[in-house]
């Protein structure tokens, strides 16, 4: 049983981030069209979660090592740096001045602008007219 110490911590605290990306995912959908690839990004990000759970699930009732979980994280990596502008949108600073953004923003967004560039676009697009 000690080689699965590992596998036994994942399985048991695992669930906690799991209900949680899955949470944060419900709570986006009230942002619909401003933060979708967000709401998709956590969808991802909760969908491997669960897979890895019902992974170390497996590794324990298989009764193999820790070293299979990191077979796994490997292949679960390499993917998800491929697709990272997919995966990982976000984003603590504004692409445009470098401050902070704030949590909402963060989460929420698409846009990852703070409160001061938000605000110069939604001036510019009043003088010209409307978006685009």
């Amino acid at each position: 049983m000690e080689f699965q110490t590992i596998t036994l911590f994942l399985n048991r605290y695992l669930y906690y981030p799991v209900v949680l990306v899955f949470v944060v995912n419900l709570i986006q959908r009230q942002y619909k069209e401003a933060g979708t690839k967000k709401r998709y990004a956590t969808l991802y990000l909760g969908v491997f979660f669960l897979v890895f759970w019902g992974y170390t699930f497996l590794l324990m009732r298989l009764a193999m090592g820790d070293f299979w979980l990191v077979l796994f994280i490997a292949a679960a990596v390499v993917p998800a740096v491929i697709k990272r502008k997919v995966v990982f949108p976000f984003r603590r600073t504004c692409p445009r001045c470098g401050s902070g953004v704030t949590l909402k923003t963060l989460l929420f967004e698409d846009a990852n602008l703070c409160p001061g560039c938000r605000k110069a676009d939604a001036d510019g697009e009043a003088r010209s007219g409307g978006p685009g």
